[in-house]
């Protein structure tokens, strides 16, 4: 796809689009992100995760201006934006505590992190009341049991879980390995981190 060509006796391989590089993270200030919603800033990172058939998964992280931060994927030509702590929760039944230390990853003199870490809880436990595994696979499974077109005699549970095999990070199998990845990723300091290092504009 692109093309294949023989040029003055040497072949070149042409290709239209540049693709991001698979399994790599890559930090993005694009204005558009702003347009999402209300809270929505335009910082955001993402990462394109292949899996072994080749095919991949774009998952990408959005800092909202209000200490959240949510996880947003394509699926049939559709978008769709999940709170990221509902994942984190949803991948190892990880507690509010193992968040907090994850994201701050002992950086505690920071307070602007701090106070964004807790706003990320505090408003994810109050909008949703979520705080086991079980409760968040079985909400997302609900959710997305017509997207997902799964089998009717599958519970909400097992839906929610073969979301997160199929949809999140999908290069990685061990759940604990996509919690510490996205540990890393998603801190509520992206919009210092991202303006003072990795400047990639879109």
């Amino acid at each position: 796809m692109g093309g294949y060509f023989i040029i003055n006796g040497n072949e070149r391989l042409i290709r239209f689009l540049i693709v991001p590089r698979r399994n790599h993270v890559t930090s993005i200030i694009r204005p558009s992100f702003g347009n999402r919603g209300a809270a929505y800033t335009q910082y955001g990172v993402a990462i394109r995760s292949v899996r072994p058939d080749q095919t991949s998964q774009t998952n990408t992280l959005h800092y909202l201006s209000n200490g959240g931060a949510t996880l947003r994927f394509s699926w049939r030509k559709a978008e769709y934006m999940i709170p990221v702590v509902m994942i984190l929760k949803a991948l190892t039944g990880a507690t509010d505590k193992e968040i907090f230390l994850g994201i701050l990853q002992k950086d505690f003199d920071n307070t602007f992190v701090t106070d964004r870490v807790e706003l990320l809880l505090r408003g994810f436990n109050k909008a949703y009341g979520l705080f086991t595994r079980q409760q968040c696979l079985d909400f997302i499974g609900d959710k997305f049991r017509v997207v997902l077109n799964c089998p009717e005699d599958w519970g909400n549970e097992r839906i929610g879980q073969h979301m997160i095999d199929t949809i999140v990070l999908p290069h990685l199998k061990d759940p604990r390995d996509k919690l510490r990845l996205l540990l890393c990723v998603p801190s509520p300091s992206l919009s210092l981190s991202l303006v003072s290092s990795s400047r990639s504009s879109c």
